[in-house]
């Protein structure tokens, strides 16, 4: 269990991003193990890939569940648009850039409330 209380934010965040690319490697693994396994008839070797492939699918679950559960985090903000900044930034990883022109707000403005949004989630949910 990661130690929320001993990271920024910033970086307890972008762990998001850490989980969807480990998703999508272990289900690019899951394939590469089905097909190894095709048209194979020994069992020893066809039940090794069947537990190797469930391994990776309970990995799976397990990361999209903390993906979700970070999700749920900044869902639990008061604001509205710090819970709006975070989920842009971190969830649809987007620039901060490319949220102002998307909200048709000044780039100050952005960095700003992002960093406002910052100090609400680490008193709220880092620091708890």
């Amino acid at each position: 269990m990661i130690n929320k209380e001993k990271m920024n934010p910033k970086k307890y965040l972008s762990q998001i991003e850490k989980y969807n690319n480990l998703i999508a490697q272990k289900k690019a693994e899951k394939e590469a193990v089905k097909s190894d396994a095709e048209g194979l008839t020994g069992s020893e070797y066809i039940e090794q890939m069947a537990n190797l492939e469930r391994q990776i699918g309970e990995e799976i679950v397990e990361l999209a569940n903390s993906r979700h559960r970070i999700i749920g985090e900044i869902q639990s903000l008061a604001k509205r648009k710090h819970v709006e900044i975070l989920h842009e930034r971190y969830v649809r990883l987007k620039s901060l850039m490319e949220i102002a022109v998307e909200k048709n707000y000044t780039y100050d403005y952005v960095k700003k409330l992002h960093g406002y949004a910052l100090v609400e989630f680490d008193n709220k949910v880092l620091k708890k």
